[in-house]
């Protein structure tokens, strides 16, 4: 069997765009009194930082990856290649990384996405996506930065590992790294999961299902793409798959499905219309997050499995919670798993009189799946973007809650996208000062 991850590069050299973004702290409409100790006022004005392109720049966001030191990375599209911001902890750009804190790469003059980030015990980061060279060819990338933003030449061919055959039918969509140092490396192909493992180098891990990587089918012709990846004590990895239905699948340590779990290996659940999230709670039960029906319109809905991948019918109303923005029109779109077992999930609402006017808000559940009544359901914040889109939320050491996303200014009638977050303070958390970077 031929490796179909090669680490031959595709070109000889590394492409850097300076491309520079115009930071920009926005002022912010409040809706209502009551609202605002749920933003970070020490988050750049009022809790919102937003990064504006060039115009034209179609820059979609892609992924968010919070540091341990308070840093905040975001990874996403840019026609002229893959793209870099890394901010402070208090939203301004990081002048140590790249230029100004923005890196635009390709290894080979294409546009691309950075939609995947993983971060080394070394301070080294890890990013996967892929380059777009031509209409009806694609491929996909790892690659490793030094902290400083420099392409680190020690990994891969020249820092860089091409992954997978060139093609339109394959993604890379998360990274996680094993206590070893071996990069898990999750995304999609035609029909199924598709789960690698590298080495520390970025060489080919051949002792890792075949020559590297597996493949799971599932039935009915779905497309999932493995959006997350968890590593059990045991050495077992979990991975959880973004479609219209709540696919996992579990692996042993080298690859093979493990058959105990779900239906020989893979759980594939039909209990609400879409698949937004997933996140692990701290005893290893999984936590899908989505879309579905509720009484008065679309609501958020949250499933569990326990750790043999079966509906664990103690969490919610027999194994589904759910939450919505009451008495607001709107469904959060976004969530992420707190360290205590608590899920925390942000979107858009707006009042049923004035569809127009949306803010930001943030809904939860407890552990054990019931409405989560700490979380104030509406902050005020209305963003000053149109047709915006959250693609992450994270919760970062001192408990407070990030969220990225994208939108296009008002009036602007191309497909120019700006870069936002918003940062919050859980309402049963003191405001812990920033700590220095």
């Amino acid at each position: 069997m031929i490796p179909i991850m090669s680490r031959k590069p595709i070109c000889t050299s590394l492409i850097v765009i300076v491309t520079l973004g115009f930071f920009t702290a926005q002022p912010l409409t409040a809706s209502g009194p009551g609202s605002a100790p749920r933003l970070d006022p020490s988050f750049g004005v009022g809790g919102l930082v937003t990064t504006d392109w060039p115009l034209g720049d179609v820059a979609r966001l892609s992924a968010l990856l919070v540091l341990p030191d308070g840093k905040i990375v975001l990874g996403g599209i840019n026609p002229s290649g893959a793209r870099l911001v890394r901010y402070l902890g208090d939203g301004s750009p990081d002048p140590s990384f790249a230029t100004g804190g923005v890196l635009t790469f390709s290894f080979d003059g294409s546009s691309g996405d950075a939609a995947a980030l993983a971060l080394q015990t070394d301070g080294k980061l890890l990013v996967g996506g892929f380059f777009v060279p031509s209409a009806s060819t694609a491929w996909r990338y790892v690659a490793r930065f030094n902290e400083d933003g420099s392409l680190d030449l020690a990994f891969g061919a020249g820092g860089y590992v091409a992954f997978g055959q060139p093609g339109p039918d394959e993604s890379i969509d998360s990274l996680a790294l094993q206590p070893d140092g071996k990069i898990l490396v999750g995304g999609s192909v035609p029909g199924g999961f598709l789960l690698g493992r590298l080495e520390e180098d970025g060489s080919v891990d051949a002792a890792f299902g075949d020559s590297g990587r597996v493949t799971t089918p599932f039935p009915g012709g779905i497309y999932p793409s493995v959006s997350s990846i968890h590593l059990q004590p045991d050495g077992k990895i979990v991975v959880g798959g973004s479609y219209y239905h709540q696919v996992l699948a579990r692996y042993e340590p080298d690859g093979t499905l493990d058959l105990s779990f779900g239906n020989g290996g893979v759980v594939d659940a039909n209990l609400f219309d879409d698949t937004r999230s997933i996140g692990w709670q701290p005893d290893g039960k999984t936590l899908v997050q989505g879309v579905g029906s509720g009484k008065s319109g679309a609501v958020m809905m949250v499933a569990r499995f326990d750790a043999n991948g079966v509906l664990d019918a103690t969490y919610g109303r027999q194994g589904v919670g759910s939450a919505g923005f009451d008495p607001l029109f709107g469904v959060a779109t976004v969530s992420a798993v707190h360290p205590d077992g608590r899920l925390v999930a942000v979107g858009e609402a707006a009042s049923r009189q004035s569809l127009s006017d949306s803010t930001v808000a943030l809904t939860g559940l407890l552990p054990n799946g019931n409405p989560d009544h700490g979380y104030q359901k509406d902050t005020g914040m209305i963003l000053p973007f149109i047709g915006t889109q959250f693609t992450g939320v994270a919760v970062q050491i001192n408990g407070r809650i990030v969220a990225a996303g994208y939108g296009r200014q008002q009036g602007q009638t191309d497909q120019t996208y700006h870069w936002f977050m918003v940062r919050f303070i859980p309402k049963q958390s003191r405001l812990v000062p920033q700590e220095p970077l």
